[in-house]
């Protein structure tokens, strides 16, 4: 009878412990996470992400470029010094939203800057002109997002990676717009599991 008397207080207490927010969530951030304007902002977000993994594909197409299944990519990319994206994680006590918003916005700015570099060597600028006023819109999401949760979201400015200069000629032109396009649709996979994160996060501090 102890025994389970025992058991059953432990499962309760389990219970607690997972229905309670965490301390990150609780507080400021966790009412601000409740604003209906913050869940908005993030949809809106989560829309623009979206519009960026559909139009990658396209942009692929409109550029012919082929898969390089038979490249190493991973030592083009060191040979042409192409930088990786920040890395995103799901948000914690340790991963805060603000350490997020940051990365996103690193990123976003890195991405910004190769995918100039890729336009002006490209015979479809068109097409990437799109994806640039996609990021373009998506940091300014990021900067109203951080602006809901009274953060100060502290980016250097992108210094230039001189991948322009590495650029020599036509094969080394078309792996690089490989690249980036491939490293852009994994950051937008990253961004997408950070903002849905970030929408749980508010459902859940709203039925707290």
């Amino acid at each position: 009878m102890n025994s389970l008397y025992t058991l059953s207080m432990h499962f309760c207490l389990a219970l607690l412990a997972c229905a309670h927010p965490l301390p990150e969530y609780s507080g400021e951030i966790g009412l601000v996470m409740e604003d209906p304007e913050f869940q908005k902002v993030v949809s809106q977000s989560w829309s623009l992400v979206k519009k960026i993994q559909d139009d990658i594909p396209e942009v692929t197409k409109a550029l012919a470029l082929p898969d390089y299944k038979d490249i190493d990519l991973q030592m083009m990319a060191a040979q042409l010094g192409i930088p990786s994206a920040p890395v995103l994680k799901a948000l914690t006590t340790e991963f805060t939203l603000e350490t997020s918003l940051t990365r996103m916005t690193e990123g976003l700015q890195m991405f910004q800057h190769l995918l100039t570099i890729v336009r002006d060597h490209s015979v479809a600028p068109e097409k990437l002109d799109i994806l640039l006023a996609d990021i373009r819109d998506l940091m300014t999401q990021n900067y109203k997002v951080s602006q809901l949760a009274q953060l100060e979201i502290n980016v250097v400015q992108y210094v230039d990676s001189g991948l322009a200069a590495r650029l020599a000629g036509e094969f080394e032109k078309r792996v690089a717009a490989h690249i980036v396009l491939a490293n852009l649709r994994a950051f937008a996979q990253d961004v997408h599991r950070s903002l849905r994160h970030m929408s749980a996060k508010s459902q859940r501090a709203a039925r707290t």
